[in-house]
């Protein structure tokens, strides 16, 4: 802790990845759900950049493990979204799964 800041000033610091809802003074009910898990870290992050550009806050849980498993990435990492969302983010990430696979067939000359 830094010595020129109060106890209550702690508290009113946001960490970057946690949402504004999330930090309100508040009791929550809210839960989250599974909405992948995959070891594929390209994919966990096109995914979560597509749900915030929707406005669905997401989490990736695990994505620590690989200190403990050795940076080998046989842990899967999970994306997690508030229970709220969960319907609406999975329609999101059946779109975009699509609209990638789609981008990747119609132009095979895209990968070389």
């Amino acid at each position: 802790m830094c010595h020129n800041r109060s106890p209550e000033s702690e508290r009113q610091v946001r960490p970057s990845a946690a949402p504004l809802r999330v930090m309100t003074g508040k009791p929550r009910k809210e839960t989250l759900k599974e909405l992948l898990r995959t070891n594929d870290v390209v994919l966990l992050s096109f995914l979560e950049a597509r749900l915030k550009g929707e406005g669905v806050e997401s989490f990736i849980l695990d994505m620590n493990a690989s200190i403990v498993e050795g940076s080998i990435g046989i842990l899967p990492r999970r994306l997690m979204v508030i229970d709220e969302d969960f319907d609406r983010a999975k329609a999101i990430s059946k779109i975009a799964l699509r609209e990638s696979e789609e981008a990747s067939t119609s132009d095979p000359g895209a990968a070389e």
